[in-house]
């Protein structure tokens, strides 16, 4: 699948699609005190319907998941990235010995459709409460469907939970409704404007909570016993983290941008050829066709990069031709005084061609302002990279 660049582009109501999305529901009498026992966030006080952020850790502290969890009537639900759900449903078994407590993956049950908060308050019957994480029983069209209020694009973010074999129908509802479906490019590109750690790409079980920077949602220093719990509570002790996930601006001066994300390096070659040829490689110049003849530029993905190529040039939209450009992807790292004090861990590109990234930073570099060094391992250009709200 290919990403054309009108796709990023900042409609007034979007809905984005996600196709793989991580549910596990957890069952049985003793469901709470088992999950309460596993997770970071105070999860006994929660009402029927209402739900938080949190983070599922090992005995060591670490993190196996990043989720929004809902107490729902006859069930604890977790949603969250596609990727952990097994280990999350296996972790849930490992540490129910007598208890009544069975967990559940429903990863291909559902697909997400995501609605950001001005996009929710056109489409849906109710207003959420600002700062609220709930769940509500909606009807769209025809269609009876779980909302989930999560913090994935900003405060107000709707999930819609719908079965995949509903999606589209659900879909088709929404454009009726004069909202523009965008790609799952897109969604990232958002929820990196929006700070918001996606796990899998910014995190993993090597990570430590705090390393996430949510401490204020995810994380209750006063719930008393977890697992890892003493892990977590030292580090809050201690007062700083060695290194936690900042927001990154990229500049790289009046350049092609050319992106490389951990969404499209794990596409397939067949699927990376299908997108719209736009690339630059060793000064040799491919044509580039677009599939809209409106856009005033060009972003692609060809072999996992994404080029852009702004108005000005004389290929694509306005048959220009590609500058060579900086190439920017995850797992870059970024060095300041001969020291790595960075790495880049997700990486998008506005409709302006700004260059966005989440990635880690070391304790040097955790204010805004903070400056580092990148380099184009492809054509050994460095770049800049700046720690920014990235709102």
């Amino acid at each position: 699948m290919g990403f054309t660049g009108h796709n990023l582009r900042m409609k007034p109501y979007q809905f984005f699609r996600l196709d793989r999305v991580g549910v596990v529901d957890i069952t049985g009498d003793d469901r709470e005190a088992i999950v309460h026992n596993l997770t970071t966030n105070e999860i006994k006080s929660l009402e029927v319907d209402q739900g938080c952020e949190t983070f599922v850790t090992d005995v060591r502290g670490k993190t196996l998941a990043h989720v929004m969890l809902y107490q729902l009537e006859d069930r604890i639900r977790m949603i969250g990235p596609h990727g952990p759900s097994t280990s999350v449903a296996e972790h849930v078994d490992r540490y129910t010995i007598r208890e009544d407590a069975v967990a559940k993956v429903r990863d291909d049950d559902f697909c997400a459709i995501v609605l950001d908060a001005e996009s929710a308050g056109k489409v849906l019957p109710d207003a959420v409460a600002k700062g609220s994480t709930a769940r509500r029983v909606i009807e769209i069209g025809q269609q009876v469907v779980d909302a989930y209020t999560v913090p994935w694009l900003g405060d107000g973010t709707t999930v819609l939970l719908v079965e995949s074999a509903k999606a589209e129908s659900l879909a088709e509802q929404l454009v009726n409704s004069d909202v523009t479906e965008a790609d799952e490019q897109a969604f990232h590109y958002r929820r990196i404007r929006s700070r918001f750690p996606w796990y899998g790409r910014d995190l993993d079980e090597t990570n430590l909570p705090q390393e996430a920077d949510r401490d204020a949602s995810a994380i209750s220093f006063t719930k008393g016993c977890y697992l890892g719990q003493e892990t977590v509570a030292r580090l809050d002790a201690l007062g700083q983290v060695q290194k936690k996930l900042v927001c990154w601006k990229i500049e790289n001066g009046d350049r092609t941008r050319r992106v490389e994300t951990s969404e499209m390096r794990t596409q397939s070659d067949s699927a990376a050829n299908d997108a719209t040829d736009c690339e630059t490689t060793a000064g040799k110049t491919a044509e580039c066709e677009t599939t809209a003849s409106e856009t005033t530029d060009c972003e692609t993905v060809t072999g996992g990069i994404t080029t852009r190529d702004d108005a000005s040039a004389d290929n694509c939209s306005h048959d220009s031709k590609a500058r060579a450009g900086i190439n920017v992807k995850a797992g870059d790292k970024l060095d300041a005084d001969s020291k790595t004090v960075g790495r880049l861990t997700s990486v998008a590109v506005g409709d302006d061609g700004t260059i966005i990234a989440i990635g880690f930073a070391r304790r040097s570099h955790f204010e805004a302002g903070s400056v580092a060094k990148g380099t184009d391992e492809v054509s050994g250009d460095v770049y800049t990279a700046i720690v920014s709200d990235c709102g």
